[in-house]
Order: C-alpha cells, then sequence, then structure tokens
C-alpha cells in the first residue's frame, strides 16, 4: 500500500495458490489410476486499484487477473448411455474490475453499493480459445444498501442485488453455457439492542420474487436442475451474551 495523501491510498497484491482438481470425478470413468491427471494446477493472482475515504465518503477501484495453466472446470459427456461430468484441465484466464462507493447523508443515514465486471477464457486442446462457462463468470453485477441508525441500539438496513440476464453463447446447447434471465433481490433486516438481549428480524426476498439462481439456469441440462429459490422468507431471532 502507498499513501499518496492522507485520504488516497494506491494499492496491489499478489498470490499464489494450487491445488488437485476434483480426482474423484476424474475417476468415475477411469480404468486405470495412470489415467487421472494429478499434476496441481497453480493459479497466479493479481490486483491493482486507488482508495479514497474521509468522513463523509470512501471508495475504491480495483483490477483483477488471475491466470492457471491446469485450470479445472467440468463438462457433461455421454459415455455408454450414461452421463459423467468429467473434470476439463486447460489453461485459463479471468479478469475484471470492481468498484465500491460508500456516502454518509447524515449521522443517522448512509447509503452505498459495488459494481463488479468480470471476464474470461480458457484454452483447449487445438489451441483456440473460448470463453470460460457461464457457471463461473457472471459477466455484471451491482449491489446497493441504505442504513438507517437513529441511536446507539437500533439499526435497520435495505439492501439489493442485481444482475442483468446474459447469453454469452448464443444458440449453445453445451453444458455450462446457457442463457440467464435477469435477476433482482432486495432484503431487509433490523436489529434491536436491550437490556435483556438483542433482538434481529430479517425480511429475505423482499418482493417474493420466483427465481431460479442464474447457476443454474447457466447449467443449460433442459430444466433438470431447475428448483425454485425460496420466496419471501421472515426470520425473528434473539441472542443474549453472558
Amino acid at each position: 500500500v502507498y499513501f499518496l495523501t492522507d485520504e488516497i491510498e494506491l494499492f496491489g497484491g499478489f498470490s499464489q495458490a494450487l491445488d488437485i482438481s476434483q480426482p474423484g470425478r476424474a475417476a468415475t470413468i477411469a480404468d486405470s489410476a495412470a489415467q487421472i491427471e494429478l499434476a496441481p494446477a497453480v493459479t497466479d493472482s493479481f490486483e491493482a486499484g486507488i482508495r479514497y475515504f474521509d468522513d463523509v465518503w470512501d471508495g475504491s477501484l480495483t483490477g483483477f487477473y488471475t491466470d492457471s495453466e491446469l485450470g479445472s472446470r467440468t463438462q457433461r459427456i455421454t459415455l455408454d448411455g450414461q452421463d459423467f461430468v468429467v473434470p476439463l484441465r486447460q489453461p485459463e484466464q479471468i479478469w475484471g474490475v470492481e468498484a465500491t462507493l460508500n456516502y454518509r447523508i447524515s449521522d443517522q443515514w448512509r447509503v452505498g453499493g459495488t459494481a463488479h465486471y468480470q471476464e474470461g477464457e480458457r484454452e483447449l486442446e487445438n489451441g483456440e480459445t473460448r470463453d470460460l462457462q457461464s457457471t463461473f463468470i457472471h459477466p455484471v453485477r451491482a449491489t446497493g444498501y441504505t442504513t438507517f441508525t437513529p441511536n446507539d441500539w437500533f439499526s435497520a438496513r435495505l439492501q439489493f442485488e442485481y444482475s442483468p440476464g446474459f447469453d454469452r453463447f448464443p444458440g449453445s446447447t453445451a453444458f455450462g453455457e446457457g442463457d440467464t434471465t435477469n435477476l433482482f433481490l432486495a432484503d431487509f433486516a433490523a436489529s434491536a439492542r436491550t437490556e435483556v438481549g438483542e433482538f434481529q428480524f430479517a425480511i429475505e426476498n423482499l418482493f417474493n420474487n420466483q427465481y431460479f439462481t442464474q447457476y443454474q439456469e447457466a447449467l443449460n441440462s433442459a430444466g433438470r436442475d431447475y428448483f425454485p429459490q425460496p420466496g419471501l422468507t421472515a426470520r425473528l431471532t434473539y441472542r443474549v451474551q453472558f
């Protein structure tokens, strides 16, 4: 981190990780252990950005890039009349940008949100490149919130999440390349601290939307993986510490 001023800082980061991906799935159609690819997938991740903060508002803009020579994705295949999901060991890259913004309207009110964009591609055996499956990439996503804190014992929060529909593989019926529909969700939560404990009240899926996750839609598996997510759900909890 490098501080340009008391309010502005530049930052960057690098990390590296490895894993041996999905040997169990690979073994489902292997005749011997020698057919299972156990070479570790090494992933390099980079990020760089800028942050600003003061007494009224704060925000950030971050770019990121991830590269793996043996990334693990999955593909559904049919063998002898049976369906299998097998891992694909292919070079892949993911990149994107994310922005955040928070603003304090007053001592009681605060608003903010995030905007996120990402893309990615993988290298096929013939040397060509293809976009990563939609089950792993959600190109555009935005969130927002507002909080109300009138005193030191009560607070309330209204938040939303929005992701527009996308069709990154027009006409494709391949596993993981289905098109998705718009997704908008809103939640509300409030908490009150008292002398006898804390009460929390929340409403999830505030507008009672019937929806499927974009991951389910992107599977493109003729609807058999489609299960509606919960509708409007209210929760009341009580917590005490001693």
